[in-house]
């Protein structure tokens, strides 16, 4: 009797061997895999390091809102620069900005535009608005067709350091004209909110 428990003590101590021979070689496995993931990653930074600082609008579409009631309505559109340089970068940078032909809104009866440029500092991380105004006077709500403004950003001076973000180097904005009643029916669920 005791050369049997014997017997089956060995199988059970080969079979925890094995078990612990798979855990084992799980976590080698799971090792060598991670490490060639961290290689990749390494080139990948590499690249990123030899790409430009970018400047643009922050976003590629926005809408701005007002009552059509002979006010003029001041927003700021958001600009920012973004880069694997930008923190050692030193210069301010000036973005001169153009309205897009294929802009259906017109200048003078739905927007002004109070500069047609902006500087971007170092001493702001590259972060400004650029003014945009939208007009209301003449203009009876509600349209049939909201008008809208392109804006494009054509120069970026900066000697080199910065280019055109070609993602979001232009902003489609859309002017909705709104008439005092649904002006008032959007405060309102506003405040209920």
């Amino acid at each position: 009797m005791l050369s049997h428990q014997k017997y089956f003590g060995l199988i059970n101590h080969k079979h925890e061997n094995n078990e612990n021979n798979k855990i084992f070689t799980t976590f080698l496995i799971s090792i060598s895999t991670f490490t060639s993931c961290l290689v990749e990653d390494n080139e990948r930074t590499e690249d990123y390091d030899n790409g430009p600082n970018l400047i643009g609008f922050t976003s590629a579409s926005t809408n701005v809102a007002g009552v059509a009631n002979g006010d003029e309505y001041m927003f700021n559109l958001n600009m920012a620069g973004v880069g694997p340089t930008i923190t050692e970068s030193t210069e301010d940078v000036t973005v001169k900005v153009s309205v897009d032909p294929a802009s259906t809104a017109i200048r003078g009866t739905h927007f002004d535009l109070s500069a047609e440029q902006v500087t971007l500092l170092a001493s702001n991380n590259y972060i400004n608005t650029f003014p945009l105004t939208m007009l209301t006077e003449g203009i009876q709500a509600p349209l049939d067709v909201d008008p809208y403004v392109i804006l494009n950003i054509t120069e970026v001076d900066s000697n080199g350091n910065f280019v055109n973000n070609g993602r979001t180097g232009s902003i489609k904005v859309n002017l909705l004209y709104l008439c005092f009643q649904i002006w008032l029916v959007i405060m309102l669920l506003q405040c209920a909110m």
